[in-house]
């Protein structure tokens, strides 16, 4: 498979020329391989019967030189295979086996010491082997054989050759015009699909749907292809839309956040603050750049103060949605100020706690108040202690007072009866 990686790294264009090129170059050669054989096979039986022909010719005209012994109007009858160019040596044979003529009249006899038997028409290593009997009237008179190179044949297959490789190389480069030319219907399609998705990508415009040219799969997918395009238009509308009320919605809500008096301060379960309002970098003196993703530690007078926030945040977890605290906290510039905090739990869609909200308010002032308040309410209830000691002794004074004109009163008062009584006896 890794030979053939190269091919999935091509163009689609690429692949398909060379999907093409390959089925042409396959056929190509099955069908070259097939006409060279079939075409070899025809010349060398055309060859083969030729020869048997003119051997037969030939044997006919050796059977008077058999019949009467005439070894010289034999040899005259053989001398006519020197029109034949490729035949190399022949020899006639008598009905006993003997050598009778031969051709060339040259050639030494002992080549064909032996009368050959009979045997089928051949091609071996190369040479034609022809065997004609010498008949007439049905008795045999003796045979000629004769031996021819395959020189013709040879000649033949290497026109056939360079025909065919001439033949391919006009039909591949054809081939290649062509594959070149009728890729496109396939490829063209695709790559403008590949370039349109390519634009839309870059641009992000969803409403500019590709022009579908053909009803056949390529066009199924381009019908694919604007469905989804269509389906992440109206999306895409939809989160503008969401994103615009959003961003609306965040603006009205960022302003009264911030128009909030409290200070505001978001922090996650790490203890790290994530938001503030302008309350809060107001009331501590930080902007959000510089305290945000700070640990909350920062803003407490000390740790131990921070530790009992962080307990006093742990013991209510679960049991009530916020709860007020009343801690020290520290300032950027290091004033430390008592600040009345509500707590407000931040839960999940599965009601997982992921983090706190706290509406922090300065109450140093309050507490200066309380206490010029308590001063007074002591110095108040001194001077009431006071004045109703004061009042207590006067109402003493006034009780004495009292007893002793009403003891005044009593005693005029009898002395009045005493007169009344002496007045009246007299």
């Amino acid at each position: 498979m890794i030979r053939f990686k190269f091919i999935h790294d091509l163009s689609i264009k690429n692949k398909i020329i060379v999907i093409i090129l390959s089925l042409i170059f396959l056929i190509h050669t099955i069908g070259f391989i097939f006409i060279t054989i079939w075409d070899i096979k025809r010349i060398q039986t055309g060859i083969q019967t030729g020869l048997v022909l003119n051997t037969k010719l030939i044997a006919n005209n050796c059977v008077v030189p058999l019949m009467f012994g005439d070894d010289q109007q034999a040899t005259e009858a053989l001398s006519h295979l020197k029109n034949i160019e490729f035949i190399e040596k022949g020899c006639l044979f008598d009905k006993e086996g003997n050598i009778f003529a031969t051709y060339p009249d040259t050639l030494n006899k002992k080549a064909f010491s032996v009368f050959p038997e009979q045997q089928n028409n051949i091609l071996k290593n190369g040479f034609f082997y022809v065997h004609e009997p010498v008949m007439f009237q049905n008795e045999k008179y003796g045979a000629l054989f004769i031996k021819a190179n395959s020189k013709p044949l040879k000649t033949a297959k290497k026109n056939i050759i360079l025909t065919l490789i001439l033949l391919s190389i006009v039909l591949d480069v054809l081939s290649i015009f062509l594959a070149s030319k009728m890729q496109k219907y396939i490829s063209k399609p695709i790559i403008n699909l590949k370039n349109h998705f390519d634009q839309i990508a870059e641009n992000q415009d969803f409403s500019n749907p590709i022009l579908k040219i053909n009803n056949d799969e390529i066009g199924s997918l381009y019908d694919g292809f604007n469905n989804m395009l269509n389906h992440i238009y109206i999306r895409q509308n939809e989160r503008n839309n969401a994103k615009k009320l959003l961003i609306e919605s965040e603006k009205k809500y960022r302003g009264l956040y911030d128009s909030i008096r409290d200070a505001i301060m978001v922090g996650n379960t790490d203890k790290k603050i994530i938001e503030c309002n302008q309350a809060f970098s107001d009331l501590f003196e930080y902007s959000f750049k510089e305290i945000k993703d700070t640990e909350i530690i920062i803003l407490y007078e000390n740790e131990k103060q921070f530790n009992e926030f962080s307990q006093a945040l742990k013991s209510h977890l679960g049991n009530t949605s916020h709860f007020l605290y009343t801690v020290n906290y520290k300032k950027k510039n290091g004033l430390i100020f008592t600040g009345e905090t509500t707590i407000y739990y931040l839960n999940d869609s599965k009601g997982n706690t992921i983090g706190f909200i706290g509406l922090i308010r300065d109450i140093t002032d309050i507490k200066k108040a309380e206490i010029v308040l308590k001063k007074h309410h002591e110095e108040l209830e001194k001077l009431v202690q006071e004045r109703t000691k004061e009042l207590e002794e006067k109402n003493m004074e006034l009780e004495q007072m009292n007893n002793v004109f009403v003891d005044r009163e009593f005693r005029i008062k009898e002395l009045r009866e005493k007169l009344d009584s002496l007045t009246s006896d007299k």
